[in-house]
């Protein structure tokens, strides 16, 4: 039903989405849905795990064809903006604010959920964090290998660079039909030269070239 649901989205709004809309797609009685989603909000969440182990999945894989940290940061940057453009009505979803969570779901509060797949989830789920765990060990390499700074929080610069991705995507989906900027370049050229201004940024000082006056 989640692969039906996720279909469903390039051409229903999600406010409209119902469970009874998704068993009459899938072909079932209008009960069924219920079986394996207690409401709506279950059936969102479930979709938005989804998609963010399908994002996961795509940056590992990328992550896999890189032969260097430097070219790890390229392929899974251009594999998440590319996920985003290619997955767009799924990706709304999944960065949608979660329900709030009822009493007996309360949260650690002396937890750390900065990490959460929505920054603004109340509710985050395994699925986003495990995809902030990769920005989080991209950085981890990156200071082993001497190529970023040392890192007082190594969450902030992996934050950091999963907005700047996440912005990308957004501003080129908002922008243009065919991805190509001002000057003629592509997503991937997008995607690299964004993340080279990122890079160069936290590199360690003496990796950072100096400025004439």
């Amino acid at each position: 039903m989640l692969k039906k649901t996720i279909e469903m989205l390039q051409d229903t709004p999600i406010e409209t989405l119902s469970l009874r809309k998704l068993a009459r797609e899938v072909g079932v009685s209008h009960n069924a849905p219920y079986m394996h989603f207690k409401d709506k909000d279950a059936l969102i969440s479930a979709v938005s795990d989804d998609g963010f182990s399908d994002l996961t999945q795509a940056m590992m894989a990328a992550r896999n064809q890189a032969v260097d940290w430097h070219g790890a940061v390229i392929e899974m940057g251009t594999a998440y903006v590319h996920f985003l453009l290619e997955n767009a009505p799924l990706a709304e979803v999944m960065f949608r604010p979660r329900p709030p969570l009822i009493a007996d779901q309360a949260l650690d509060p002396a937890a750390d959920f900065s990490n959460s797949g929505a920054a603004d989830s109340p509710g985050p789920s395994p699925a986003g964090r495990a995809l902030f765990v990769l920005f989080v060990a991209l950085i981890e390499e990156g200071v082993e290998a001497g190529m970023i700074a040392p890192q007082r929080n190594i969450r902030q610069p992996a934050l950091h660079i999963w907005c700047l991705l996440h912005g990308a995507a957004g501003v080129i989906r908002a922008t243009r039909a065919d991805p190509v900027d001002g000057v003629g370049r592509r997503v991937d050229e997008q995607v690299a030269s964004y993340l080279a201004v990122a890079l160069k940024g936290l590199a360690p000082d003496h990796a950072r070239p100096l400025h004439k006056d």
